[in-house]
């Protein structure tokens, strides 16, 4: 976990754009979800089968997203290499044990991120990060669901069926 204090990070927005701004704050927000997705990844509540495939496809996709974000910052001549994980939601995220909590996070934070990107693209941004957070905002419709369904199968299984 990056040592960096979040004043640190604050400092690096101070003379960006809004649209600069908004593209340091949702990878800020990606790298934040896959620290996070990569520890419930090693944790061992997370080794079950359904769950581990799902967390797979997760980190893969905000790898994805991640290297979509950081093109865009180097067509605004920025570095992504300065972005990194909000350390005090990933403790947070580290002190939830249980399959459901865990879900239960990532669907809190799914939704923060919809409300966000709604905002964003409220302030008519460009039309290249428009898109981009058209695209973004569509996965995270479709993750919330995910999760939804998950947390409703976890809810009907009872323990003599594990």
């Amino acid at each position: 976990m990056d040592k960096r204090s979040d004043k640190q990070q604050e400092t690096l927005a101070v003379g960006l754009t809004p649209v600069e701004k908004s593209l340091m704050v949702n990878l800020r927000q990606k790298r934040t979800l896959l620290t996070i997705c990569e520890y419930y990844q090693r944790n061992a509540a997370a080794a079950e089968a359904e769950m581990a495939i799902w967390m797979d496809e997760l980190a893969e996709t905000l790898r994805s997203d991640m290297a979509d974000i950081s093109r865009m910052l180097r067509l605004y001549d920025l570095s992504s290499a300065d972005v990194y994980a909000v350390r005090s939601q990933v403790d947070e995220a580290r002190y939830v044990r249980s399959r459901e909590g865990r879900l239960d996070l990532l669907r809190g934070r799914s939704y923060a991120t919809i409300r966000w990107y709604q905002q964003e693209l409220g302030a008519h941004p460009p039309d290249d990060v428009a898109a981009l957070w058209n695209a973004f905002l569509a996965s995270e419709q479709e993750r919330v669901q995910q999760i939804e369904q998950m947390l409703t199968e976890s809810t009907n299984t009872t323990p003599a069926q594990t």
